[in-house]
């Protein structure tokens, strides 16, 4: 009997433990559920928010760089409170059983109090060594899962890069990689949408919009604003090529975009039937360009001191991003005197982003033909284009953009404009230049550009503008020199345009710095 009574006793006890530590499991695992969900709550979310956020972005901090952080407190809190749960249960179920009949209390007495006490410290042993295992194995995850965020990071930025995208503002002419993003569904300005706390992939607006945070998970497609002024950009990604126009006031600088933008027209877009129009911005100076080209409207001297963007979308087929072809015009006083590095300070900055400078020269703004009289409408710029170069190189020297002594890298072209006119016409023509290289092309190593660059440099030092060709040679490493008449004909005579070397002068430097959009539009060297 004594045996069978031991016996028994051991069965109790034993079965009672394997139960706590069945219940000591479930906790363990329970709790691991609850404590990880609890992370995911709504409440806790807007709550992690409110306190770290600040309300700094309208984006909720990407449970993995925020709320994930509280998942081992809030693994142990929930394992040990599935515990506290068990055993108010079992004190429950202990407490019924206690009530009513003597035997009743002899046989289930005992047991809920082995169990009761059974249950603490099972289940905190066994529950805390779930929780730490777990704990452990998240943790790694959570080292692998930052190791491959700062890769996703580098990569979408390697691909901004590689892609060339950026942003020129038409209203501050500053330059962003980055812009800020307006959400489409509550307009909410999210001024860091980029692989970071806020997610990697994706960025959750706090109206639950979900927003692509990398151009490669669609955020080329939202409406972007400038980081620095806040002006909406009215395009989309792009890749950039950028021109900016030199030159002093009544050079010729809109005559020669507008020729320009007819001669892409003629001999680039239309005949390789390739897919362009104009940036919303740009389109009704575009369509001002067009009228003046046609000989339906006459060029109007530049108003005021604000920036001139002309801007294109070019398609580049193949799934390729577009290219954004701008030229940007400066009202030609910002080259005179102390303007130039006074108001025009804070309207020059796209001078760091330009792939190259068109600087139109008025042979009759300065030297020998600086008193000749006109009869055919031709006007001449008041401003020296010697003291245009000296104020510009000036402008890049205080800006930074260039330093004193070392040459500019960024290309030139010089536009020796107005060629059209009698006296410069007797001087040096473009078919002069052709007799000369078809008669000497081994003295010009049987290169054509080296050809009129020399003959159009002699045509400037024999003017008396020996100066502004010296200083143009000392300061760029790379300059051509062209002969260009932007009208074709007398400024008074009516009728389109007929251009003569434009689009020669422009697309060179479209040649050497993005070949993939000369071959696009032009196809070969003319």
């Amino acid at each position: 009997m004594e045996q069978i009574f031991q016996i028994v006793i051991i069965v109790v006890f034993a079965a009672l433990f394997t139960f706590s530590l069945v219940l000591g499991a479930y906790a363990g695992f329970s709790g691991i559920i609850i404590g990880i969900a609890n992370t995911f709550d709504e409440d806790y979310r807007d709550n992690y928010d409110r306190f770290y956020n600040n309300k700094k972005e309208p984006a909720k901090v990407s449970w993995f760089f925020g709320p994930c952080m509280a998942i081992f407190p809030s693994i142990f809190q929930a394992v040990f409170g599935q515990i506290r749960k068990q055993v108010r249960v079992i004190v429950r179920i202990w407490k019924a059983a206690m009530r009513g009949f003597f035997l009743k209390k002899i046989l289930f007495g005992p047991m809920g109090a082995i169990l009761i006490a059974y249950q603490w410290p099972v289940g905190a042993i066994l529950g805390s060594i779930w929780a730490i295992l777990f704990s452990a194995i998240f943790f790694v995850f959570l080292i692998v899962f930052y190791l491959l965020f700062f890769p996703f990071w580098i990569v979408d930025r390697l691909f901004l890069l590689m892609r060339g995208y950026k942003n020129h503002c038409h209203n501050c002419n500053e330059l962003s990689i980055v812009p800020q993003i307006q959400c489409p569904n509550c307009g909410k300005i999210h001024k860091h949408l980029a692989p970071n706390k806020y997610g990697i992939f994706h960025h959750m607006c706090i109206c639950n919009c979900v927003l692509g945070s990398a151009y490669i998970t669609g955020k080329a497609k939202y409406h972007a604003i400038c980081p620095h002024c806040g002006e909406p950009f009215k395009t989309g990604a792009t890749k950039p090529f950028t021109l900016q126009l030199i030159g002093g006031t009544s050079s010729g600088k809109t005559v020669y975009v507008a020729s320009l933008f007819k001669e892409l027209n003629i001999k680039g877009y239309s005949k390789r039937k390739v897919k362009v129009q104009a940036d919303p911005a740009s389109k009704f100076a575009i369509n001002e360009l067009d009228r003046i080209a046609n000989g339906k409207s006459s060029p109007q001297a530049t108003q005021g001191r604000d920036v001139t963007f002309y801007a294109q979308v070019i398609d580049m087929g193949k799934g390729k991003p577009p290219v954004k072809l701008e030229i940007i015009d400066i009202p030609g006083e910002m080259f005179a005197g102390e303007t130039a590095l006074q108001e025009g300070l804070h309207k020059m900055s796209q001078y760091k982003y330009a792939d190259g400078f068109l600087f139109v020269v008025d042979p009759f703004a300065d030297g020998d033909l600086i008193n000749v009289k006109h009869d055919d409408g031709t006007i001449a710029s008041p401003i020296s284009p010697t003291e245009v170069l000296h104020n510009f190189d000036s402008y890049l020297i205080a800006q930074r953009f260039a330093k004193t002594g070392h040459i500019i890298t960024k290309p030139l072209s010089v536009i020796v404009t107005k060629s059209d006119a009698p006296e410069i016409a007797k001087l040096l023509t473009l078919e002069m230049i052709q007799d000369e290289f078809k008669a000497n092309k081994r003295r010009y190593d049987n290169s054509f550009d080296k050809c009129r660059d020399e003959m159009v440099k002699q045509l400037l030092v024999s003017l008396s503008l020996s100066d502004l060709v010296a200083n143009i040679e000392a300061r760029f490493k790379e300059a051509h020199f062209y002969l260009v008449s932007s009208i074709g004909h007398a400024p008074n005579k009516q009728g389109a345009y007929e251009p003569i070397q434009v689009l020669e002068s422009a697309s060179w430097i479209m040649e050497k710095t993005k070949p993939a959009l000369f071959s696009r539009i032009i196809g070969k060297k003319s």
